[in-house]
């Protein structure tokens, strides 16, 4: 398997479904990872509307 791609290449679908995921579940766990860890009463379901509304504003 090819780890490094080029400016021109595209992964296969099948793999681009795999990295789509994989980018969920980071986005998911540092988003939640924060409020945990700073704590201050912030819940996970704010850290989430805040990086929506952020996505969205940015």
């Amino acid at each position: 398997m090819k780890l490094i791609y080029g400016v021109k290449d595209k992964p296969k679908f099948g793999q681009l479904l795999i990295f789509a995921f994989q980018q969920v579940l980071a986005i998911m766990a540092a988003t939640i990872a924060v409020p945990v860890i700073v704590g201050n009463g912030m819940t996970a379901s704010a850290a989430l509307f805040g990086a929506g509304v952020g996505t969205i504003v940015y």
